[in-house]
């Protein structure tokens, strides 16, 4: 259970990186990365150590084609690093907390999502929300403030893709 709890927050910690990655990169966004991070997500709550090796290396892929000068540069600066998720679990604040609620949030949303529809890409609202949110995540310096409106979307998310499973049955 450790292994696979390690392995889970190792890949969240890439899918932080991967999001970092894709700021102001938007124009080589594909719906292929969309599905990698809900796929990635869904696997960080519900895969097994292997699959999420699996996802790893597909990650990093996606990275490099995204910000290949970050893999060559001499002096990083550390912006599309993979995050320390097994750190913040250590970090005792009340927006930590908020931080690890959030990445539980969007594993549930992204294995909800993958349920409805196991073969597709989110469409593109809900992959710039994946983005934005596992971004999010990652930010030491936010409050429980700065994160209220990402919490705020996620409810909304939430709702809308509860209110499709609805009109689908």
């Amino acid at each position: 259970m450790a292994d696979t709890r390690r392995s889970a927050d190792e890949l969240l910690g890439a899918l932080i990186g991967l999001a970092r990655a894709t700021e102001g990169n938007e124009f080589l966004l594909t719906s292929e990365t969309d599905h990698l991070i809900a796929h990635s997500l869904d696997q960080a709550a519900n895969g097994s150590p292997a699959e999420h090796e699996a996802c790893l290396a597909r990650i990093a892929f996606e990275k490099q084609r995204l910000v290949p000068d970050c893999f060559r540069c001499g002096a990083p600066c550390g912006r599309t690093e993979d995050y320390g998720v097994s750190l913040l679990r250590t970090i005792q604040t009340a927006s930590a907390q908020k931080r690890l609620q959030l990445l539980h949030a969007l594993c549930a949303l992204a294995a909800q999502f993958r349920q409805q529809h196991p073969t597709e890409a989110p469409n593109p609202p809900l992959g710039r929300f994946f983005r934005y949110a596992l971004y999010a995540a990652g930010m030491d310096s936010w409050t429980e403030e700065d994160l209220a409106p990402v919490f705020a979307e996620l409810a909304e998310t939430e709702q809308k893709l509860a209110d499709f499973k609805k009109a689908s049955c």
